[in-house]
């Protein structure tokens, strides 16, 4: 018996689907005819068989009118756009069985990743792993999720031929971003991780997969620190009325405050610590991971507790040669000064490089007008004494001390120099 025309004109309806406000005018047969769902439902006492809310579906009401015409044995068209939200939607609604929508449009979704394989479209099958952030409990119930991380590390995993579809959007640009890393910079945390646990247990070193990372992880930060000033008062604001209101508040809503920044600071490190902890030693060797990103991010980690903070000051002193004083001044001295010590547990040469650069770093906190006696405290007793050949360039830094009117606190490390 052919549907088609009830459906499209909503004749005879006896059950109204409503998804995000839209109203879908239809009939119970067809539907319990492909779903288990709401055949359920029908047998499930107490219930209103005749509307039926359907919140949070995927892909909204878009997917369920594919889903709807499916269901009264229309074509349905099926595109690379749409297919993970219509896999999504015939599971949310146990559409399975031969011939049923779970398993045709699985099919789909399995040609899809298939073809995109073989052309090395890592683009595609991003946009497809993106697609399943609107259903991700579903979408990973299904398997879906992991198929496309499967899929993504099998094509950095090859060499590209000459039948690859090109990475990059636009060739020549002075931004050769692959395309793939743009899309997947908005994946959850926990899907970005089984991306990299799978990349390190197949040995990729690809500089993608570092590239993804970086970025990943500079969004984060960034992203992180812009909620982290959202939060702060405003200053100067000490208003009667706001003093009143603060008053007014117990001191049981403050700890509870402080608590949960604290424990949203301590979240906030685990994600680091999460994606940094699965990376190859190797990955730190790449061009993308820059000075600048090892500092940054090594703040960070400093800030939020990180257990991978050893790792970034040793990744930093190894690096002591390429540091800026710019560079150096963006972290606190405290850390500096771990990146110092950690250095000079090498060979002596290193340590002396790295006494160096704590000294270029004084001297351009000096220059600045901001070197403090504290500062100068943690600085220059850091590392052995007999790894610094010479002892001169500190009197100068010294001399800036007494000099800004701290020499009472200044003279007290004299003998440090000595």
């Amino acid at each position: 018996m052919n549907f088609s025309k009830f459906r499209q004109t909503g004749e005879l309806s006896d059950i109204t689907v409503v998804v995000d406000d839209t109203e879908f005018r239809l009939h119970k047969f067809p539907l319990y005819a492909k779903s288990d769902f709401f055949c359920a439902l029908a047998k499930s006492p107490g219930t209103d068989c005749n509307r039926v809310e359907l919140k949070e579906f995927p892909g909204g009401p878009e997917a369920f009118a594919v889903v709807a015409d499916f269901c009264y044995n229309m074509k349905v068209d099926l595109t690379k756009a749409n297919v993970v939200h219509i896999r999504c939607a015939s599971e949310v609604l146990q559409m399975t069985g031969n011939a049923n929508l779970a398993e045709v449009s699985d099919k789909f979704l399995q040609d899809t990743i298939t073809s995109a394989k073989m052309s090395r479209s890592t683009s595609l099958i991003a946009s497809l792993l993106v697609s399943c952030m609107t259903a991700s409990a579903v979408a990973e119930k299904a398997d879906i999720v992991a198929q496309c991380c499967d899929a993504l590390v099998d094509c950095w995993l090859k060499p590209p031929t000459k039948f690859s579809t090109p990475s990059v959007s636009k060739k020549g640009t002075a931004d050769n971003t692959d395309e793939s890393v743009r899309i997947l910079l908005a994946i959850p945390v926990p899907w970005l991780v089984k991306l990299l646990v799978l990349s390190k247990s197949k040995g990729i070193t690809n500089n993608v997969v570092t590239e993804l990372v970086v970025k990943y992880v500079y969004a984060f930060i960034d992203k992180t620190d812009g909620e982290d000033k959202g939060l702060e008062p405003k200053k100067g604001d000490t208003s009667d009325s706001k003093a009143a209101k603060g008053q007014r508040s117990s001191h049981q809503d403050l700890d509870s405050k402080s608590t949960s920044k604290s424990k949203k600071k301590s979240d906030t490190g685990k994600v680091i610590d999460a994606i940094l902890n699965d990376l190859p030693e190797e990955t730190f060797q790449d061009d993308n991971v820059t000075t600048d990103w090892i500092t940054k991010v090594l703040k960070f980690a400093t800030a939020h507790g990180c257990k991978c903070r050893p790792t970034l000051v040793r990744v930093a002193g190894e690096r002591l040669g390429s540091l800026s004083a710019d560079d150096l001044c963006i972290i606190s001295p405290s850390v500096l000064k771990d990146i110092v010590t950690e250095s000079c547990n090498g060979d002596s040469n290193q340590g002396q490089k790295a006494c160096q650069l704590m000294e270029n770093y004084m001297n351009e906190m000096a220059r600045r007008g901001v070197l403090t006696a504290e500062t100068y405290k943690t600085l220059v007793t850091s590392g052995p004494n007999d790894t610094r050949k010479c002892h001169d360039s500190l009197y100068g830094i010294l001399e800036y001390v007494l000099t800004a009117g701290i020499a009472s606190f200044a003279l007290s490390f004299l003998c440090v120099c000595l």
